[in-house]
Formats: structure tokens, C-alpha cells, sequence
């Protein structure tokens, strides 16, 4: 830990007046969130922030659901739909009469043929953002009527203008020899890279087939995002064809058609069939669920109604059916179930969607679900709207999603808001052979709320925020650049946001507006910035930014504990050259920053009436009101290698598991070790991303970044993609390859911890060489079993087995709310069973092997099948269970950490979050006293009066908690909405939200 953040710890206990976010405090890990996958990578989490707290009125609850009838399961007005069948035929003729003859003209002559829509006032493409254009998820045809004969060569001749997105949306020209046209289509010209993106040729090639008559086709299909539709690429149509002639037809110039005709002389329109409907109604007790803590057996939705499919490729469920696999049109299954218009009533700028979605949805599989928000207004449904990620999860368990969707829908003016729920399989896009599909995903209990605050709104993307880096030089001392997580070069990311590394938010106030900055105009929106350790006033001045001209430093701001942050007024971001509404960046100066730096930042926005709120946390996941709390609380980048070393140490902690409450409990088990100032931290953001942004994707140089630490110690929680093998996506980190070399390099004693429920079984799978490398010099191993709970308890006995420095007996807690499925592993050649699940048998949790580099370098590597997190205590004497585990793992390795011994324990004072929240009836709120002392802890209602005294009395110093059942002091129900409940003892004070909903 720097001392950036052992400040912060301070700070906030300092705080009277703000409701404290505690991000390094020792709160219990929430369930692991929804891993998503942004349509346009593999993977990664963006958790949007929470809503506003500010709020001057009560929650409306706008729609509630369950799907159980009073005889059975009724749709309750949700409808089941097809995503890939054709809303139209969109090859068709035109002049393009009324369009703007700079953008559009036919090839040759009067007309052309044009795959493509124009603007509509109704109908289903009223919603379509930027036409003229073409939409998402288009499967598009235009094809010979009949089967022609061909002698030698098919010949094939016109003029193209192509505009469609870069490697997503393309053409393709191909034939079949199936009259019908309903199969065995084979490719003859175009496709990614060749004819995509924006250019105009002609053709005129002869091109070698199999067999003979054969019908031909020009074929355009998209992907299920980024197109006129969403606004996310804005072209002039997918295809635009003219003089026509393949094989022995005519030349077909489309003169003689009319204008909106789909078909000429000898050829037609012919968008291909959809893959069918699958999504349907059943009885929970009707569908596996393998969730310990929740069993759904009310009504719910799945997508295997009518497949043919089983689960038993592997060995599970062989009478359950599943989500079906692609057909022989090369089509895969893509349904959505849609609600019924849902009117929007009540006040305020929140929305909260909230679902139940039951997850055993391997990333391998390709199967993933999504959600997706839309407008109706003046009877036109406007374009859904969502965050452009699909979901996945590996967990075997029911997960209750929570999206604020405000910022998606235009509030101003929508009289009604509808929900979309659904499954896709993405293997058209992502496939590489061998998935197994699941009967997951299953929904359940859909809500809609609509929460009234004040104040400008987020929604923030973790993969959008500066992350931990290394200098671009490959140096200790070099230049460290101010790095956006899903960056993947210097000047450019894969969102096309211009500059690539800057960092990027959304914000508005729909009610409000924005405000202007009072001193040199643009949007009130700002980036807070500090940089540790304070005193580098050479860093914080006019030159903090990439460009002072789009993102000047506007004023300074102390803090209450002497921090000093300068204040830069942000920028509009942009995509293609053209600046997004409600989208805004900050890039810092590149040459800057070096080795030893810490970046704290936070984000504030001011509306028109001068209401600001601020976004900060560790992942900029909280939103406050005040400017103080959002401070203590800041977001980091940190530029490595950084305090560990100047304090004498010598060990990198990668969280690879970043935003998922992983680091109070390392951060415990180092303060415990007395290494709490000798530990650099590395956090990857978006950890399940597999974008560049893990270690190796920032190390320029091994040997030369990493050589001042001799223990890496990695965690990867339960997450699905833990590290990188090197192949696939161009920008997935070779992981594997790195701790590799840094291993061979080692000159003095060290090694590696790799932990995560899933580390183990991703290293047996991987064919990439420098995991297989890896696993046959470092720790050579079988996989057992990916699922501990085949052969062991839920929570099983974590014995020490092999190579003693201290141990200790301890708990692998994996049962309840989060059920985890531990890896089980059985050692080969000269590997130890280091830990065993139980008394230690042929195979077990986490193994231990040494070798020897350099002639006489002893390297160890311990790999464990479970995170380190869920290690708990099965005694009470005082010493941590995680620091002994975390002390014997050092010991193992090389490290050198003394036994902990017995503390007394510490606390101070804290406010914890309410739970549930929402909650109905009641709720349990926690919180933590210094020392013994007089508390009142009371709830309050938005205009402040009081509601209830829960406790005004004498308590000890440590935890309690108190329950409030949702009534005042008089004994009566209180109404739904939202109150405050604050704790008061000596000179602490803190303040905190929550919903009451009935």
C-alpha cells in the first residue's frame, strides 16, 4: 500500500459532516457482480454508478412482475421475439431523390440497387438514430431467382460503394448449388477487411466452384451493435450495387425498376429466415437449479422451449434440455423477451432496473444474456438502449441485477419506457469450437423504480478509468502514462475516443441541464487531481494535462487534511471525430507522472441550478453530494514500481480481481504482517476484460520493471477469464508468459501465489505456450475437477499439507450468498499438496512446487484453487487465519514474514451500508464504535424531520448492528420512499440513504 492510501484510511476517520464510503475498510465481500462482456471484447465488468444522494421525494415503483398466474405462469403482456428475423427487405432500388446528393448518388445511371433505409417518421424504424443507413443484427440478401448454369469459371461483374463498420459489418459475395436457396451457401469474395469500411470498386473476377447451376448472392449481414441504429456508426448505407451481370444474364443497371422495388428482372431480395423463437414460460421446479441459498420455484423464462438439445456434453444433466446451437444457415440463437409499454409516472431522474437472472454460463460456452431499456414517445419506440456489454457468469446461482438506466431514457419527453431481457449465442462472432451450452440463463422478478433526486447523474465504466501502469520506457525511472484501462495503444482505443488514453464519463442532468464553467465556458464537469506524495507542486500545475486548451486546470481545492487537488474543467469526448452528448474525458500530460507516483481522482458535475454531485470510490461506483467525502474516497492510478520499494520491500500484489472486495482483506492480512507500507499494489480494472490492461499489458520490460520484487502474489477471485495466455484478441495479455520470465530472472530466493477458483482449471486448458510452459516447468499438475463440490463439503477444511513454515488450520468458505466452485488439482512430478480441502488426499486445493534457477536460485510457486478472500478464521484467538496463510505462503516463497501474533483488536468509528437496500419490511443497519460511548442512531425523511429513534444509548467499542422495521416512533408503517438514518457519538457523525419500497 503507498502512502497515498494509508492517508485516506486517516482522513476518513476524520470526517464529521459527509457520509463516509469506507473503500479500505474491512466490510464483508458483496456477491461477486455480473461479469459482462462489451460487444465490442471478450469481457468486462462496467458498474455503473449508484443513483444520487440527494433526493427530495419518494420512490415509484412503475412496474413489478413475477409471471405467476393464478392457474399457472402468464407472459403478463411480455412478448417473445426473434432477433435475427428481418424487420424488411432493405436491398432495394432507389435514386435517392431528397438525400444529399453528397453522400448519395447512384453508381451509374438514374438508380442503383441500395441496401439501406431511409428516415421514417413511424413504423419500426421511426427509432433508427442517424439514418439514412442501415440498423444492427441485419441479415440482408439480394440474390438470383432461379439457379443458372455455369460452365468453368462463375463470372461476376458490377460496381460497389461500400459503407458499413470496420471488421464487425460486411458483404460478401456467394453461391450454392441448392435451387431452394435455403442452404449450402459457400463464400466467393469479400467479408471483414475486404468489403467493410468505406470505399468504391468495381469487380469483375471469375471465380472457381463446385458443381453447377448454382444461384449467387450478395450478402450483408451486421453485428448487434454499433450501426445507424444506435447512433455508434453513423454510414450512408451498408452497400449501394449497379450494373449488375453474373455468368450469362443480362446486365442488370435497375433503370427499368421502380424506386423502392426489391427485386428486377432476374433477381430479388432475399433476406434469410430467422433462427427461431425458444424463449418461453415454465415452473421453476422444472428447471435444474443448482444455487444452494435461493431455489426459484415460482414462474420464470428460459430459451431452450422446443431445442433439441441436452446437457450432457458434460456428463451433467442429460434431461435437461438447453439453449440450442447454430442451424445450417449459419445462425445462432439470438431471443428477447419485451414487456408491454410501461407508462412513466411519478418524478425524478433515476431509474433502477432490477431482474433475476439464474447464471451457469461458462465464458467458453458463448452464451450470454443482456438487457436493454427504450422510449416510447409520440408513439414511436425509440432505439433500445443499454451499456453495449452481454453477461456471463459461471457461478450456478440466482444474481439480482440492479441497473440505473435513467441516463438511457429521455425522461423529458417519453410518456412510456419499455424492458428487454435476453439470451444470445455469440458464436458467429467469438467461436472457436468445443462450447457446451447450458439451459442458463432464467429471469424472474422484473422491476422498474423510478427514484426522484437532484443533482447530475453518472454512469461510469471501470474499463473507461486510468489504470495502475508502468513507464513506457521499460525503465524504473522513465515516464508513466495516464492510461484509460481498455487502452490498447498510445494514440487510439477501441472505442475510437479521441484521445485513446484519456479517461471518460457520462453525465447530465435531464431535469436541470448542465451548467457552464464559470471561467472559460464548456460543461461544469470537472476531474479532481492529486498526486502522492504531496509537496510535487511541479505536477499539479497548468501542465497536469495531455492539452491545457481542451482540459484546463480551472482552480485548486484543499481538503480538510491538507490535500491539495487541482480542479480540470473536462472535455467532450468523441467518437469519429464528433463529440458525444452527455460523454466527457479528461486526459493527463504522459510525461508527467513517474515510478513512486500515486494519482488520486475524483469526478464532479455542477447543474444549471448549481446542485453539483461527485462520483468517486476505488471504482468510481459511489455518488455523494459532498466534495469533502469524495476526497477521503478517491479513485487511483498508480505508477509502479511505487512505495513497496522505497519502504524495503519487495512484493507486488496484483488484484486481479479489482472492484470485487478483495483488498480489505489482503490489505488486513499485510497490516497484520507489519507489510502494509512494503507492498505495491497492481489493480486491473475490469479484471474479467481480457483487454491489455492486466500486468502484461503495461510491463514493457521484465526484467527491468519487475526486478525489485521477489514474491508476486495474484489474486483472481472466482472470476471466469482470471489471466492471459497470449492468444485469441490481439490485445489479451500473455500473463503466464510474464510471471514466467520474471521467475528465470529471479537472482535472489522468490516466487509466485496464483489463487482463484478458477486460476488453476484456466492454466490446465490453455493451449497457449506460455502457459503450457508454465504449468511444465513451475507446477506441473492435473486438473481434478473444476467444482470442489463434487467430492467435498460447500466450505471445506483448509489443512496444511506440505512444507510447514508455521500452519494453520483454517476455512474455505464457499457456500452462501456466494456459492463457489473451488478447483481441485493432484500434483505431478516433484509437486506438493500444499493445502488440502479435508485431510489431504490424491487430490486437492492448492499445490507447491520448487525449482532452481540460475544454478542456485531457489524459485517456489504455490497455485491455489480458491482466492484468498474466502479464507476464514476456525478459532478465536486472535490471529487472523488469512495473515497465518498469507505469513506461510511468504515463508514458502521466499519472502520472509514473521508468524503473526495476537492483536488486540482496533476499530473506528463507521457507518455501514443498510441491508437490504431497497429493503421491505425491514432492514439491518451496522456500525462500528472507537470506543465505548453514548450512539443515537435515527432515521430521518427527506424534508429532515425525524422518524425514528432506533438507539440512544451506551455501547462498547466494535460492531453491532440494529434493525429497523420500517415504522416511527409511534409504532405506525411509514410510506414507501427514501429516508436517511444517521449515527451520532461524541464528535462522529455520518449520514446515510435508503429505500423503503412496498
Amino acid at each position: 500500500m503507498n502512502t497515498r492510501a494509508s492517508a485516506v484510511i486517516a482522513l476518513a476517520m476524520t470526517l464529521v459532516s459527509a457520509a463516509s464510503f469506507a473503500r479500505d475498510s474491512g466490510r464483508r465481500a458483496e456477491p461477486t457482480p455480473t461479469s459482462e462482456a462489451p460487444r465490442r471484447a471478450f469481457d468486462s465488468p462496467g458498474t455503473a454508478a449508484a443513483p444520487s444522494a440527494r433526493a427530495v421525494s419518494n420512490t415509484t415503483v412503475l412496474y413489478s412482475v413475477t409471471f405467476d398466474g393464478g392457474s399457472g405462469c402468464t407472459a403478463a403482456g411480455w412478448t417473445a421475439v426473434d432477433m435475427t428475423a428481418q424487420l424488411g427487405d432493405f436491398f432495394h432500388i432507389d435514386d435517392y431523390a431528397g438525400l444529399d446528393p453528397a453522400f448519395y448518388s447512384p453508381l451509374a445511371g438514374a438508380k442503383s440497387l441500395w441496401c439501406g433505409a431511409r428516415p421514417q417518421a413511424t413504423g419500426p424504424l421511426c427509432s433508427y438514430q442517424t439514418l439514412p443507413g442501415y440498423g444492427n443484427d441485419w441479415d440482408q440478401a439480394f440474390c438470383t431467382k432461379e439457379c443458372i448454369p455455369v460452365t468453368g469459371a462463375l463470372d461476376v461483374s458490377f460496381l460497389m460503394r461500400v459503407d458499413s463498420e470496420p471488421a464487425y459489418d460486411a458483404t460478401t459475395l456467394e453461391y450454392t448449388t441448392d435451387c431452394t436457396g435455403n442452404g449450402g451457401w459457400q463464400w466467393l469474395d469479400g467479408g471483414f477487411y475486404v468489403w467493410d469500411g468505406v470505399f468504391e470498386t468495381g469487380v469483375d473476377s471469375a471465380y472457381s466452384i463446385t458443381g453447377s447451376p448454382v444461384k449467387v448472392r450478395i450478402h450483408f449481414r451486421s453485428d448487434g451493435a454499433w450501426s445507424d441504429e444506435d447512433a455508434l456508426y453513423d454510414s450512408n448505407g451498408a452497400i449501394q450495387i449497379d450494373n449488375l451481370q453474373v455468368e450469362g444474364l443480362a446486365v442488370e443497371d435497375f433503370e427499368d425498376e421502380p424506386v423502392g422495388a426489391t427485386s428486377a428482372d432476374e433477381w430479388q431480395s432475399c433476406p434469410g429466415p430467422g433462427y427461431g423463437i425458444y424463449a418461453g414460460l415454465l415452473h421453476g421446479g422444472a428447471a435444474v437449479q443448482q444455487d444452494p441459498c435461493v431455489r426459484d420455484l415460482s414462474c420464470l423464462w428460459n430459451f431452450f422451449t422446443g431445442s433439441i438439445y441436452y446437457y450432457n456434453c458434460a456428463g451433467s444433466f442429460p434431461k435437461q434440455k438447453v439453449v440450442p446451437y447454430g442451424n445450417a444457415r449459419g445462425q445462432y440463437m439470438q431471443n428477447e423477451i419485451w414487456s408491454p409499454q410501461i407508462p412513466l409516472t411519478g418524478t425524478g431522474s433515476e431509474l433502477l432496473l432490477e431482474f433475476s437472472a439464474y447464471r451457469d454460463l461458462p465464458l467458453d460456452n458463448l452464451v450470454f444474456y443482456d438487457w436493454h431499456v427504450r422510449e416510447i414517445i409520440d408513439g414511436c419506440a425509440g432505439a433500445w438502449q443499454d451499456r453495449n456489454y452481454v453477461y456471463f457468469g459461471t457461478q450456478k446461482d440466482w444474481y439480482r441485477n440492479r441497473q440505473p438506466v435513467g441516463d438511457l431514457i429521455d425522461l423529458a419527453n417519453a410518456t412510456h419506457i419499455q424492458v428487454s431481457l435476453g439470451a444470445k449465442d455469440m458464436c458467429g462472432s467469438w467461436c472457436i469450437g468445443g462450447q457446451c451450452h447450458t439451459h442458463a440463463p432464467l429471469f424472474d422478478n422484473v422491476r422498474l423504480l423510478r427514484i426522484d433526486t437532484i443533482g447530475p447523474r453518472w454512469s461510469i465504466r471501470d474499463i473507461d478509468q486510468f489504470q495502475d501502469n508502468f513507464a513506457g520506457d521499460g525503465t524504473l525511472t522513465g515516464t508513466v502514462r495516464a492510461d484509460m484501462a481498455q487502452d490498447v495503444s498510445p494514440s487510439a482505443n477501441v472505442n475510437s475516443i479521441v484521445p485513446g488514453d484519456s479517461s471518460v464519463v457520462t453525465v447530465n442532468d435531464p431535469i436541470e441541464g448542465l451548467g457552464l464553467d464559470a471561467t472559460i465556458g464548456g460543461a461544469a464537469v470537472y476531474c479532481y487531481v492529486s498526486v502522492w506524495p504531496q509537496g510535487q507542486a511541479t505536477k499539479t500545475g497548468a501542465h497536469l494535462t495531455q492539452d491545457p486548451s481542451r482540459w484546463p486546470v480551472v482552480g485548486t481545492w484543499m481538503d480538510v487534511g491538507g490535500t491539495s487537488w487541482a480542479c480540470v474543467r473536462m472535455d467532450s469526448a468523441y467518437v469519429g471525430g464528433v463529440p458525444q452528448s452527455d460523454r466527457y474525458c479528461v486526459d493527463l500530460n504522459d510525461n508527467l507522472f513517474t515510478p513512486g507516483d500515486t494519482v488520486c481522482f475524483f469526478y464532479a458535475a455542477r447543474s444549471a441550478n448549481a446542485v453539483e454531485t461527485y462520483a468517486f470510490g476505488s471504482g468510481l461506483e459511489a455518488v455523494g453530494a459532498e466534495r469533502e467525502e469524495a476526497a477521503a474516497n478517491a479513485a487511483e492510478f498508480t505508477c509502479l514500481p511505487a512505495g513497496g520499494p522505497a519502504h524495503g520491500g519487495d512484493i507486488l500484489y496484483v488484484d486481479g480481481m479489482d472492484g470485487r472486495g478483495a483488498q480489505p482483506f489482503w490489505d488486513t492480512a499485510f497490516a497484520s504482517l507489519g507489510l502494509l507500507d512494503k507492498v505495491d499494489r497492481y489493480d486491473v480494472r475490469g479484471p474479467t476484460s481480457r483487454l491489455s490492461n492486466r500486468p502484461d499489458g503495461r510491463v514493457v520490460s521484465v526484467p527491468g520493471q519487475l526486478a525489485p520484487y521477489r514474491v508476486i502474489l495474484w489474486d483472481c477471485g472466482d472470476l471466469d477469464s482470471p489471466m492471459g495466455d497470449g492468444t485469441g484478441n490481439p490485445h489479451k495479455t500473455n500473463d503466464w508468459g510474464l510471471l514466467d520470465e520474471h521467475l528465470a530472472g529471479l537472482a535472489l530466493q522468490g516466487g509466485v501465489y496464483v489463487a482463484g477458483d478458477d486460476a488453476p482449471f484456466r492454466l490446465s486448458t490453455s493451449i497457449g505456450p506460455s502457459a503450457i510452459a508454465f504449468r511444465t516447468t513451475h507446477i506441473p499438475f492435473t486438473l481434478a475437477s473444476g467444482n470442489h463440490r463434487n467430492a467435498f463439503p460447500i466450505s471445506p477444511a483448509g489443512i496444511p499439507a506440505a512444507d510447514i513454515c508455521y500452519g494453520d488450520t483454517f476455512v474455505i468458505h464457499g457456500g452462501c450468498p456466494l456459492v463457489n466452485d473451488f478447483d481441485v488439482m493432484a500434483p505431478t512430478g516433484s509437486s506438493q499438496i500444499a493445502i488440502g480441502y479435508g485431510t489431504p488426499a490424491s487430490a486437492n486445493g492448492a499445490l507447491l512446487y520448487h525449482t532452481t534457477h540460475n544454478g542456485a536460485v531457489d524459485v517456489g510457486v504455490l497455485l491455489g484453487g480458491f482466492s484468498f478472500i474466502y479464507i476464514a478464521d476456525d478459532e478465536t484467538d486472535g490471529i487472523s487465519d488469512r495473515a497465518r496463510f498469507l505469513a506461510d505462503t511468504l515463508c514458502k516463497l521466499g519472502g520472509g514474514a514473521a508468524q503473526p501474533t495476537p492483536v488486540a483488536p482496533t476499530y473506528v468509528n463507521r457507518l455501514d451500508p443498510n441491508y437490504p437496500n431497497p429493503f421491505n419490511p425491514q432492514t439491518t443497519i451496522g456500525f462500528s464504535l472507537r470506543e465505548r460511548g453514548l450512539v443515537r442512531l435515527a432515521v430521518y425523511d427527506v424534508a429532515g424531520a425525524r422518524v425514528r429513534t432506533i438507539a440512544h444509548e451506551e455501547f462498547a467499542a466494535g460492531p453491532h448492528t440494529r434493525v429497523w422495521d420500517g415504522r416511527n416512533d409511534a409504532g405506525q408503517a411509514v410510506a414507501s420512499g427514501i429516508y436517511f438514518y444517521e449515527l451520532v457519538t461524541g464528535d462522529f457523525r455520518q449520514t446515510r440513504k435508503m429505500v423503503l419500497l412496498k
